[in-house]
């Protein structure tokens, strides 16, 4: 993925989580369709992705 896409991808999950937006009202705050929104969180929860993301490359 770019990086727009994936910056797109982790604002989508932050609405979801954080927020707790529809699927539609984030479809709109991001730009985009509601079966994109859909899509993004599937493959999110597939790769075991959730919110807050861990971003750090350290080991505990």
């Amino acid at each position: 993925m770019r990086r727009l896409e994936m910056l797109k991808a982790r604002e989508i999950l932050r609405l979801k989580h954080e927020v707790g937006l529809s699927l539609r009202e984030i479809g709109k705050a991001c730009n985009c369709g509601k079966s994109t929104v859909s899509e993004i969180l599937t493959r999110a929860e597939k790769a075991g992705i959730s919110w807050p993301i861990d971003l750090s490359d350290k080991k505990n």
